[in-house]
């Protein structure tokens, strides 16, 4: 299982785990709310915090602008200048995984 990163407690509407995922077209590093669908393109300037869903975009759809989402690896992270933010997710199941196939299969997204 790859590494997952998340930030905040969870998503500001009060669902799971925020993660942080990246567009596979130029590798822009951003976060993600898999369950309500929630994106913030610029994830250092939120507040992480209950109910304060800040500069949140309605669908990642939007942030990702055509592209294929996978999860952002450490060296995403640092690159982006989010390691200050960036925490490591309990692995207990592959719901990240699972969410991010989800996204592109619902959008016709494929690699390559």
């Amino acid at each position: 299982m790859p590494d997952i990163f998340t930030v905040g407690e969870r998503c500001p509407l009060g669902c799971l785990a925020v993660i942080l995922v990246k567009r596979t077209t130029d590798q822009k590093v951003f976060a993600w709310c898999g369950t309500c669908g929630l994106a913030w393109a610029e994830p250092a300037a939120e507040t992480w915090q209950l109910g304060d869903h800040g500069a949140a975009e309605l669908h990642a759809a939007i942030i990702a602008n055509g592209s294929m989402i996978e999860l952002a690896s450490w060296k995403d992270i640092k690159k982006a200048g989010l390691e200050h933010i960036a925490r490591p997710a309990e692995p207990f199941e592959d719901w990240p995984e699972y969410l991010i196939r989800r996204y592109n299969d619902t959008y016709g997204l494929q690699s390559g």
